[in-house]
């Protein structure tokens, strides 16, 4: 967080959110978007039914077993994001052990090839999940200005203009449709322990 390190780690509510920071679109020193550098990405999605106050807690530090807090917004970038916290008590232990134990927690790892991550980000930035929504701020604007041009072939290719004047639908770089995300490649998986 800033640079600090915490016993929280960030989380959204929002799917969208959490693939567009799972596949977090990067520019080379020349503008040019770069390839994702894994094979394979991943995504966590995590249930919980209780949820840590500060009315309860004032105390970050006397939390016994990891659990979710709501932060106030006090940042645009938190609301923007959807942003809640995971506290970890003991620093030592893997995250997902507290969640093997009951019914109701649990946390499942969602992975998928460098392909697909690359249509993710492109699919994302039409829906509108972009760096200035999550990063409200003049950073945030800026970067998304450089990316647009790589992300979206439509803001510069010329064949895009000509099909808006003959109402034709401007196809995404792979030929389909802008907004279309087939789901292959993607696998439900427990989460890795390293």
């Amino acid at each position: 967080h800033h640079g600090l390190p915490t016993r929280l780690l960030d989380w959204t509510f929002s799917p969208l959110i959490g693939a567009y920071f799972a596949t977090l679109p990067k520019l080379d020193a020349t503008g040019e978007l770069m390839e994702p550098e894994a094979e394979t990405a991943g995504l966590y999605a995590l249930h919980d039914c209780s949820y840590i106050t500060v009315e309860d807690h004032p105390d970050p530090l006397s939390v016994e077993k990891p659990g979710l807090f709501f932060p106030p917004h006090v940042t645009p970038r938190i609301s923007g994001q959807g942003g809640l916290f995971s506290i970890q008590p003991n620093p030592t232990e893997e995250l997902q052990v507290s969640f093997e134990t009951c019914a109701y927690r649990w946390i499942k790892l969602f992975t998928f090839s460098r392909d697909v991550a690359r249509e993710i980000q492109r699919t994302l930035y039409v829906l509108g999940i972009r760096q200035s929504l999550l990063f409200p701020d003049l950073d945030g604007f800026a970067t998304e200005i450089r990316m647009r041009d790589t992300l979206v072939d439509c803001y510069v290719a010329d064949h895009c203009f000509d099909a808006m004047r003959t109402a034709e639908p401007c196809a995404a770089p792979n030929g389909g449709p802008a907004t279309q995300l087939g789901n292959s490649g993607v696998t439900e998986g427990p989460p890795s322990v390293s």
